[in-house]
């Protein structure tokens, strides 16, 4: 079985591929951003050797970024450090991050730190919202609660609708083994007489008002005495039905156009040039034969 998945579900699966490449990448540059968390000890070693440029005090998330003099980032242990841990940052410069249990007793301890220390360490107090983070974490979530499920979902009807159109064209292109194909030239009525039309002749037949139509290469027009449903039996593979009353000899088709609300128009090789519109749920068989 040639199973293609149908356009719109490619799109929607490039679209899912897309988009988790892009948390992914978003995610490995952001965690490659995120500062070396240190303890209270580290802060205040930093601060004693005179290490430390300045602290940047985010209140709303109760951490503090602890950023180092020119000369402290050339110094073996804290370079070999951050090239070891974190080899690219987005900002461009390497820093350390500490926790804290508020802004208010923080700035109370530095100060007391700076006191015992003789290092003054120039500070901001700013309030930080991380955008990246809260996307890779809430993308992440969204596509694993709904996105994967709903491509899975999309895909068994996607495989589902197939297969059950897929056995429709065969259902109704496999005659009833009690009845054996009869025609090779077929009955219709002018007037008092009865002639017969040879099928290689045929263009299509058409349903309407109860009647049902042999339409020719010539253009003619004739009654038949026959529903659809019982002609499909006795015509050849190369009749397919594109509307519920509407069966066409597919070696007549010279074009194929697409057509409103994924219906497509085929054009026939009759001396009109007829243009005759698939149903919607008829639509999959002139795909499957033409394989668009």
């Amino acid at each position: 079985m040639n199973f293609r998945i149908p356009i719109k579900l490619k799109y929607l699966v490039w679209a899912a591929i897309i988009l988790m490449g892009l948390l992914i990448t978003i995610a490995y540059f952001n965690r490659s951003s995120i500062p070396i968390e240190i303890l209270p000890n580290r802060f205040e070693e930093l601060v004693e050797n005179g290490d430390i440029k300045k602290i940047i005090i985010f209140k709303n998330q109760e951490v503090v970024d602890i950023y180092l003099t020119k000369e402290a980032l050339q110094k073996a242990k804290y370079s070999l450090e951050f090239q070891n841990n974190r080899p690219t940052f987005k900002d461009g410069e390497p820093h350390y991050r500490m926790e804290i249990l508020d802004a208010g007793s923080f700035m109370h301890q530095l100060k007391e730190l700076e006191k015992t220390t003789n290092h003054s360490i120039p500070y901001e107090i700013k309030e930080r919202q991380d955008i990246v983070a809260f996307l890779v974490n809430w993308g992440f979530l969204f596509l694993i609660i709904f996105g994967i499920p709903v491509l899975f979902i999309l895909f068994i009807y996607s495989l589902l609708k197939h297969l059950i159109t897929k056995r429709a064209v065969i259902a109704e292109k496999s005659p009833d083994q009690s009845h054996n194909r009869s025609f090779e030239k077929f009955p219709v009525k002018i007037g008092n007489k009865v002639i017969l039309i040879d099928e290689k002749q045929i263009c299509y037949f058409k349903a309407a008002d109860n009647f049902v139509y042999l339409h020719d290469q010539e253009g003619n027009q004739y009654l038949m005495d026959i529903n659809l449903g019982d002609l499909l039996q006795k015509l050849p593979d190369s009749f397919i039905r594109i509307h519920r009353s509407l069966l066409v000899n597919s070696d007549k088709i010279i074009e194929i156009q697409k057509y409103l609300n994924g219906r497509y128009a085929v054009i026939l090789d009759d001396s009109l040039k007829s243009k005759l519109v698939s149903s919607r749920s008829n639509s999959d068989k002139i795909k499957n034969l033409y394989k668009i």
